[in-house]
């Protein structure tokens, strides 16, 4: 409901909606964007959008445009599938290398609460960098800013007598537990294969001709052609 209230009043705008996997995974909602996004034969690009509640049916007229984020995959389902099939879908997944280029970015402006200088946000963020790598975690920005500043923070104003390093550490050995305990060698070569999967479907849409599909795909898997076409069957076309 209030989706359809957000398409009716603003109607000829564009809406960035942040966090939609809760949006996502509700049938309703996803009727209600696949009416808003499909193309209309209206020569204006009007969409009709419809939706039924209390015995009353609403109708908006929607010109705008929605951009979406999500922070977890898009799981393939008839209904998802669709929507892709009407956006321009954006797979982002940056390397470590570009995670810690804007760390160090983030560190060089410093931070006004807690109150760092520059040079201190810089120390933290290269050692929470070169830990991540040590121990093999994925370089995670939220770790930096909502953890790892504060913990030097507080150290630095005498309010822990732990040091600010371990306290970093201490949260980096815990994920690297979770993730040792929670995804076992079965569970992590299903997650590398839902991940080649999505990689095909993908490239699918992106590229036409076999030679394209098959360059695309090495340069993002540096797998061989047979595993292409291998998870190419495993989809099923």
């Amino acid at each position: 409901m209030g989706l359809f209230d957000l398409l009716s009043e603003h109607h000829n705008r564009v809406l960035v909606l942040d966090d939609v996997s809760e949006i996502l995974a509700n049938r309703i909602a996803l009727q209600i964007l696949l009416a808003a996004l499909g193309n209309q034969p209206h020569p204006t690009g009007m969409r009709i959008v419809k939706y039924r509640r209390q015995g009353r049916e609403g109708t908006v007229r929607f010109t705008g445009g929605i951009i979406l984020i999500s922070n977890l995959e898009l799981h393939a389902t008839p209904l998802i599938e669709a929507l892709k099939s009407r956006v321009h879908y954006l797979r982002y997944d940056p390397t470590d290398e570009q995670i810690a280029a804007l760390m160090r970015e983030i560190a060089s402006r410093g931070r006004s609460k807690p109150k760092l200088s520059p040079p201190e946000c810089t120390e933290v963020a290269d050692f929470l960098i070169a830990e991540s790598q040590r121990l093999g975690c994925r370089l995670d920005i939220r770790l930096l800013v909502d953890k790892a500043f504060p913990d030097f923070a507080q150290y630095r104003n005498r309010n822990t007598e732990t040091h600010w390093k371990d306290l970093v550490l201490a949260m980096l050995e815990e994920q690297v537990l979770s993730l040792k305990y929670t995804r076992g060698p079965q569970a992590m070569r299903q997650a590398v294969k839902a991940n080649e999967h999505q990689i095909v479907r993908d490239i699918l849409a992106a590229y036409s001709t076999r030679s394209d599909r098959i360059n695309a795909w090495q340069e993002q898997t540096q797998k061989s052609e047979r595993a292409f076409y291998r998870r190419l069957k495993e989809i099923g076309v």
